[in-house]
Formats: structure tokens, C-alpha cells, sequence
């Protein structure tokens, strides 16, 4: 069966990862918003259907997240971490559809603007500098993803 990140239902989603000012040691957070939301610290942090990544980095070896109506999928970790490829996945962790992509949605534009947005979100009064991934689309449904 395949790791699922954790559902922290309402708990802050990172006061509890002992983050340093750059973001070391802060979790992945995932969740769905209004693909039109602002691209904000606050957007981030009050994400619905908010999980957690299971480990301090940007790979997630398997997320389930589901995105209905003008909702898209948001993730977003420290840039310490690096840059993520994401795959669509099987609940087996098996790649499908077109392999590496889906989530260039952050600029507004995933057909000229590709990868993340930088912003900074406020956690415990710090400001990290974080990477900020969206769904190409809103409305896609249920879907696996795996992080790398």
C-alpha cells in the first residue's frame, strides 16, 4: 500500500517542524484553493483538504488530492528544497499519463509561464522564502502525484 501524507485537520501546518529561517526542516504542504486565489502566505497556510508531506524535502512519494469546480491543487515547500518534477501516479505509484508536468499553474499562464512561483510565507513570525507549484487547470478531479 502507498504512503499517504498525513491530514493535519486545522493544525497549524508547520509549527510543529522545527523550520529555520531558510525553511530547513519545514514539511510539504498540499492542498486545493480557488485556482484564482492570491498567490499569498495566507492562501498557503489556509489551504482546504491540507496535508502534509512525510518528509523535510521537496519528494512526496505518494499524494492523493482532488480538485473539483474553479479548485486547482497547490503545494508548496521551502526553496532550500529545490525544484520538484511531478508525475501523475496509479494508487500503486506506477507513472501514467504524459509522465513529468501538470502543475505550472502558479504564474496564471502554465502554457508560457513553466514551474514555480516564489513567495514568502510567514511561519512562527519568520519569513521563508518557499516554491509555490499549482495544478495547470482548475477542476481535475482525483488524482495520484508523486513528488521527485
Amino acid at each position: 500500500m502507498p504512503f499517504m501524507v498525513q491530514l493535519i485537520n486545522g493544525a497549524s501546518p508547520v509549527s510543529d517542524s522545527g523550520g529555520t529561517d531558510d525553511g530547513q526542516g519545514i514539511l510539504p504542504i498540499i492542498g486545493v484553493a480557488d485556482w484564482n486565489a492570491p498567490r499569498t502566505s495566507d492562501t498557503i497556510l489556509n489551504l482546504r483538504a491540507m496535508q502534509r508531506g512525510p518528509n523535510p524535502s521537496r519528494q512526496v512519494p505518494i499524494f492523493n488530492i482532488e480538485a473539483q469546480g474553479n479548485d486547482g491543487y497547490w503545494m508548496a515547500y521551502p526553496k532550500i528544497y529545490g525544484l520538484a518534477t511531478f508525475n501523475e501516479v496509479d494508487s500503486n505509484g506506477n507513472i501514467i499519463g504524459i509522465g513529468d508536468g501538470g502543475w505550472d499553474g502558479a504564474n496564471g499562464d502554465p502554457i508560457s509561464f513553466q514551474g514555480p512561483k516564489e513567495v514568502e510565507v510567514v511561519i512562527d513570525g519568520k519569513r521563508i522564502p518557499m516554491y509555490l507549484y499549482m495544478s495547470d487547470w482548475p477542476g481535475l478531479g482525483n488524482s495520484y502525484w508523486r513528488t521527485t
